[in-house]
């Protein structure tokens, strides 16, 4: 666990980002009791070089209808 004294290196930081979209992805599937989450898992590290380098989005924009698990994954901390 990381405290407010510890400082994460850049690779720390970007590991942590995609395991934690890994497990909320994870957590999704579960929740829902369908599906399997081995793309979202797969694909968590492409989701965060995305996310990093080419997607934008600001907090006020809401969709509507369906979603994937591995996008939900991805947008939840903006959620916050």
């Amino acid at each position: 666990m990381v405290t407010s004294e510890q400082t994460l290196t850049s690779k720390q930081l970007e590991t942590l980002c995609i395991n934690t979209i890994r497990t909320l992805a994870m957590d999704a599937v579960q929740q829902a009791n369908s599906g399997h989450p081995g793309a979202p898992m797969a694909l968590a590290p492409v989701t965060y070089c995305l996310w990093q380098n080419f997607l934008r989005y600001g907090g006020q924009q809401r969709g509507n209808g369906y979603r994937c698990e591995l996008a939900g994954s991805a947008l939840q901390p903006s959620r916050l």
